[in-house]
């Protein structure tokens, strides 16, 4: 740039025109390079302001799913201090045999690692879901004297809580074993089969009351709107890992006196398919939220 005004001058002092034209020619030339470059530089500016801005949304964006992830592990771990706090206080803990503690911790374990992987917003709409409809059934049941805790009293805090750990399991299980049974037929039959067979031995059991009926009705009918949107194969994976981990779950805990049945039997037929029963019920809860449990534990 330098050289090309040092060019101009000296084309213009070998001109024969009046010095006052060389002069206003060499500014006006000066000008118009110095425009040029500071709309060269301008540019520049912009470009690097640019590159920037995008920079730093991208840090924002980083910034803020780190956060989320922060939220979602502080509140897994929330979760289980406050659980194993109530089993522990509560003194299921002492009063719990070798095999049910084993089947707890084991319990919490998998279902930390289940829950870590959940997204943040999903992970707390199916852990306050879970929680509120535990507290209800437990409430209800106990309240009817479908069963009796130990101590007499109220259902404990960690059993309503438990309730996300267990179902978490439960859920995760079914996404393995949804492949092996994905028949072409109508996904509502487990579902169906499911309650079915809890009315039925309920009823012979004595567990229907006035107190129940609307409960469990309102179960059903969750449980049976959530299975018509899903596929034969995840609600017959749901009813089957529900009946296994339900099952095992309430029969060490009957073994060993943590709670009693109104039968007296270690695993009444109600219970068999109790578990999965509110898996299917939350289900449907959480659809009305627009959360999908066979899209989110995938």
């Amino acid at each position: 740039m330098t050289r090309l005004i040092k060019n101009c001058q000296s084309f213009i002092d070998v001109t024969s025109e009046s010095s006052s034209f060389h002069e206003r020619a060499y500014r006006e030339l000066s000008s118009l390079i110095s425009i040029q470059h500071i709309k060269v530089e301008f540019t520049r500016v912009l470009q690097a302001n640019k590159s920037l801005l995008t920079s730093g949304g991208k840090t924002y964006k980083i910034s803020m799913y780190c956060h989320s992830m922060n939220l979602k592990y502080l509140f897994v771990v929330l979760l289980v201090l406050l659980n194993f706090s109530s089993y522990l206080y509560g003194g299921y803990l002492s009063k719990a045999s070798l095999l049910f503690n084993g089947f707890y911790f084991a319990t919490l374990v998998v279902s930390v690692y289940v829950l870590c992987k959940l997204e943040t917003k999903p992970l707390l709409v199916f852990s306050g879901l879970a929680v509120i409809l535990g507290i209800l059934v437990e409430y209800v049941n106990t309240q009817a004297a479908n069963w009796t805790y130990y101590n007499g009293g109220q259902p404990p805090l960690w059993v309503a809580v438990g309730w996300v750990f267990l179902l978490a399991i439960v859920f995760y299980s079914a996404q393995y074993l949804k492949k092996y049974a994905n028949w072409k037929t109508y996904a509502v039959i487990p579902a169906l089969l499911c309650f079915g067979l809890f009315f039925l031995f309920s009823y012979t059991e004595g567990n229907i009351t006035f107190l129940t009926i609307g409960l469990y009705l309102f179960m059903a009918v969750l449980g049976v709107y959530s299975s018509v949107y899903g596929t034969f194969g995840w609600n017959f994976a749901v009813l089957v890992t529900g009946i296994v981990i339900g099952s095992t779950s309430e029969a060490l805990g009957a073994s060993c006196g943590l709670w009693t049945f109104r039968s007296g039997e270690l695993l009444p037929l109600p219970m068999v398919f109790a578990w999965s029963a509110n898996a299917f019920c939350l289900s449907g809860l959480l659809r009305v939220f627009k959360v999908f449990a066979d899209k989110l534990f995938q």
